[in-house]
């Protein structure tokens, strides 16, 4: 999806991760600050609300409930 998702969009990913028996779900760059393509917004640690409406909490709580494990890209260096 690179910057361009929903959150409906990343549930419906690991579903299938998760059908496809996946242990480790992985949100990747775009879910935080104003983050639409990759000249923009490192370092902004603050979920994107646009994309991610009910926030990171309820998606990685998604993601546990189905038996993955959930983890989030970051570049701290930035």
């Amino acid at each position: 999806t690179y910057f361009n998702f929903t959150a409906d969009k990343i549930l419906e990913i690991a579903d299938a991760g998760k059908e496809m028996g996946i242990e480790l779900f992985v949100l990747d760059d775009g879910w935080f600050g104003k983050r639409d393509n990759d000249k923009s917004s490192l370092g902004d640690w603050f979920v994107d609300l646009r994309k991610l409406p009910d926030g990171l909490d309820n998606l990685a709580n998604h993601v546990k409930e189905k038996g993955m494990q959930f983890g989030i890209w970051m570049e701290p260096e930035m």
